[in-house]
């Protein structure tokens, strides 16, 4: 509780209200930093509009006899706001069992980081709900009651509390602690929300809607499955807690906890990997780191002793039994690496160095590169001549913050290296094309010229023609030639008995048969 003295100064010094104002809250009823338990934004504004308008008559300050009607009081926009968050800090300090004192209700402290987490409230309030998990193949009951506590984290209840207030361990809060040097909350919790689900009272009259939200919720996750049977004794007075110990006690308690950490132990000692499988090594690992995220969920259920980086380091190498070169040596390395800080007392220092020389993970294709895709194998250099770009292999990442003008001369580089020609080669070939008119003396697909190509074929049909009407001609002749011939016999073997007369038709015939053959010649 704060003194009259300390109320004033809280008042007029941290809330920045003038006196004479502060005399008329106080008239109000707002004498109290406590009396502002009850007032929210929306009556706030209200008290300011009255202190704007204020009714009857004051004396005149510039003339005693007289009097004038009541002059406004000044609120100001700064005061008001003040006043609106240590309202709810004065709730917020009631919902857990906090006394005011100075400490909690000066403003260049804990009331300006209670204005900051305000303001992270009012964004998680319009933000959507989170999605509820409900128990799956792929969320068992034990994972999903983990789950579950964190989507109860994140869900506001109707008082602005986080609901897993309501399943804490601890019905009744722990005693109070000292707050935090300039801060809302003690040094037990790092922020106004863990001291509120912490030590939200279970006996405020909004408890009991709050723990109906709870027992909804669950019974929306574990409907349809054989665990909404433990939720029959509930139904009636829809008691969220009681429902939620009693799945903890049932499915959740230490025994499975024990059991699961018989499990985990019982890979990181006895699971062993020999290469022989098409199981890589990194995913070897990664099952080990799977197995110590399990032991650290046990150990915050039950007392346990979690195996530390020198421990983890050396069941994972005991683990891995191969007759790989490379790989021996490569855990002989991690072993004699003893330093404090050393590979054998880290264990993600030691699972970096070990996983490039997985010999199954070497043997899958695809992860061997061809010889043209290695930039500056045959070339001898290190940079680009243009934009000084390394020259070597680019992961898909890499490539992309490249500016376009190294992608292109890596590009450039790389198709010289494998042979193929060049975009630089590509388009001269293209512009002597078009100089050329579309010819291409080369091979390769080309543009005709049209008018060439029809005189070449016109051509070529007017030789065939001629050819073939001189064969005509010809074969004409030597028919004609031979009509003469036969006739000439003829006559020879009628007139036979006269020599001269023989002589005279086979002259005959023989001229004709020359201008046959003459004309013949000339067609």
């Amino acid at each position: 509780m704060l003194t009259n003295q300390q109320n004033n100064d809280f008042f007029t010094n941290q809330m920045n209200i003038p006196a004479r104002t502060v005399a008329e809250l106080a008239t109000m009823g707002i004498d109290t930093a406590e009396s502002l338990v009850d007032y929210d934004e929306e009556l706030l504004k209200q008290v300011k509009e009255d202190l704007k308008r204020p009714g009857g008559t004051e004396v005149d300050p510039n003339n005693a006899a007289a009097r004038i009607p009541t002059r406004p009081y000044v609120l100001s926009p700064l005061s008001c706001h003040r006043l609106a968050v240590a309202a709810h800090a004065v709730r917020y300090y009631n919902a857990v069992g906090r006394n005011l004192n100075m400490a909690s209700m000066t403003w260049n402290g804990a009331l300006m980081m209670y204005a900051e987490y305000l303001k992270a409230l009012k964004v998680q309030k319009k933000a959507e709900n989170p999605e509820l998990p409900k128990v799956s193949r792929s969320l068992p009951i034990v994972q999903w009651t983990e789950a579950f506590s964190i989507y109860l984290d994140r869900t506001l209840g109707s008082r602005d509390i986080p609901l897993s207030y309501v399943i804490r361990e601890n019905e009744v809060p722990p005693v109070i602690q000292n707050l935090q040097n300039r801060r809302p909350y003690s040094n037990n919790h790092s922020s106004v929300t863990e001291e509120l689900i912490a030590r939200a009272s279970h006996t405020h009259e909004l408890f009991s809607t709050d723990n109906q939200y709870v027992f909804d919720y669950i019974e929306e996750a574990l409907r349809t499955t054989a665990y909404s049977a433990t939720l029959a004794g509930f139904k009636r007075t829809k008691n969220g807690r009681g429902a939620w110990f009693a799945i903890i006690a049932q499915y959740v308690g230490k025994d499975k906890w024990q059991k699961d950490i018989k499990v985990q132990e019982r890979f990181l000692h006895s699971f062993v990997w020999t290469g022989h499988s098409t199981q890589t090594l990194e995913a070897f690992i990664n099952k080990h780191r799977v197995a110590f995220v399990k032991l650290q969920r046990c150990a915050e259920n039950v007392t346990y002793t979690l195996p530390s980086d020198s421990q983890r380091v050396q069941y994972l190498l005991d683990g891995i039994r191969t007759s790989d070169g490379r790989l021996q040596a490569a855990i002989a390395n991690v072993l004699a690496d003893d330093d404090p800080t050393g590979k054998l007392h880290n264990f993600e220092s030691a699972a970096a160095y070990i996983v490039p020389h997985d010999p199954v993970a070497s043997k899958r294709p695809g992860n061997k590169r061809k010889q043209h895709e290695i930039a500056a194998v045959d070339l001898g250099i290190t940079r680009g001549p243009k934009t000084g770009v390394d020259i070597r292999y680019y992961e898909n990442d890499e490539f992309k913050k490249l500016t376009q003008d190294e992608r292109d001369e890596l590009v450039e580089i790389r198709k010289i290296n494998s042979g193929e020609p060049s975009n630089a080669k590509k388009k001269q070939k293209k512009n002597k094309k078009k100089k050329n008119g579309g010819k291409n003396n080369g091979k390769g697909n080309t543009t005709f010229d049209i008018a060439a190509l029809t005189t070449k074929v016109i051509a070529s049909i007017d030789a065939r023609v001629q050819k073939q009407e001189s064969e005509q001609a010809e074969k004409r002749a030597s028919t004609a030639a031979q009509k003469v011939l036969v006739a000439a016999l003829d006559q020879l073997k009628v007139d036979g008995s006269s020599s001269a007369d023989e002589a005279k038709m086979t002259a005959k015939s023989t001229r004709e048969l020359k201008e046959i053959i003459g004309r013949s010649k000339q067609n």
